[in-house]
């Protein structure tokens, strides 16, 4: 399958790549638009990727913590559910996304990715994670999501800040079940 695929980026590429000259002082008059609609298909399936990726991720997650998996493949709500299950309010999770304000943004999108660390950090101590585990989520949070989905901790709400809005109580048929 790896073979087909890299055949057939092979056979879309190449002839892109083909009309780009090699005199750097010729420039087609179709020759950016190609660079950049190559960059931009690359930079839209790596996006994509990204996101089918870490919704699984806080799929296995939301299903150790008790909610149901729904929540992780709709954006925004997983991260709503993120900041719940670290012991925050879930609408921290807009100020993520408040960069679209001029210059209050900027410093509203910095104040909810600390508070997205504290919310990390409150859940890997119910995940029985050191505090140290917070370091990985700084630097990189779709490994540390990987690992606490994937490992065979169990969700314990009592050893950090309890969570916010559980819907299901423990008793539910499928508690702890994982895909």
């Amino acid at each position: 399958m790896l073979t087909s695929l890299i055949n057939t980026l092979q056979t879309v590429l190449l002839p892109l790549l083909a009309n780009i000259p090699s005199d750097i002082y010729y420039v087609d008059d179709n020759t950016p638009t190609l660079i950049l609609l190559i960059i931009g298909t690359v930079l839209m399936v790596v996006l994509a990727v990204l996101y089918v990726v870490s919704a699984f991720f806080f799929m296995r997650l939301f299903a150790k913590a008790n909610v149901p998996a729904w929540k992780a493949w709709v954006p925004f709500v997983n991260l709503w559910k993120f900041f719940e299950l670290g012991g925050y309010h879930g609408a921290l999770s807009l100020l993520i996304v408040a960069n679209i304000v001029p210059c209050i943004g900027q410093v509203a999108s910095i104040v909810g990715i600390v508070f997205m660390c504290m919310a990390a950090y409150q859940i890997g101590l119910k995940l029985g994670k050191d505090s140290v585990w917070v370091v990985l989520f700084i630097f990189l949070g779709i490994v540390w999501l990987g690992i606490v989905a994937f490992d065979r901790s169990v969700w314990n709400d009592s050893l950090a800040k309890p969570a916010l809005g559980l819907e299901r109580p423990p008793s539910w048929p499928y508690y702890g079940s994982v895909i």
